[in-house]
């Protein structure tokens, strides 16, 4: 779930692009094209070489390939909304930064 890290944490990346692009996530490991190459983080390089992961993603068995997609879609979904969030108080805070807050069902 490395591939998460990049497009999540890169503040050069506009909220406007990101969050949509968190939600969408899951389905570029089909798109054998994907990539990002707006990235100015020093982890860019999962981005830009997307099409590699894509690649590696389609070669394995469906049944991986959809727990993995079903994976990265609920925590690109829970990414999502961390970065949407605005947190008022501490005990919001620790509430969205619990370890499997991205986890919904």
């Amino acid at each position: 779930m490395r591939v998460f890290s990049p497009p999540a944490d890169d503040m050069t990346i506009s909220l406007d692009v990101k969050v949509p692009m968190l939600h969408e996530f899951h389905s570029y490991l089909y798109q054998p094209d994907w990539k990002y190459m707006e990235s100015k983080e020093k982890d860019r390089q999962v981005l830009e070489d997307f099409p590699t992961i894509s690649m590696e993603f389609r070669n394995l068995s469906k049944v991986y390939q959809d727990v993995i997609s079903d994976i990265c879609h609920k925590m690109g979904v829970g990414m999502a909304e961390f970065l949407e969030k605005k947190v008022d108080s501490q005990r919001e805070w620790d509430k969205v930064s619990q370890p499997g807050h991205t986890q919904h069902q």
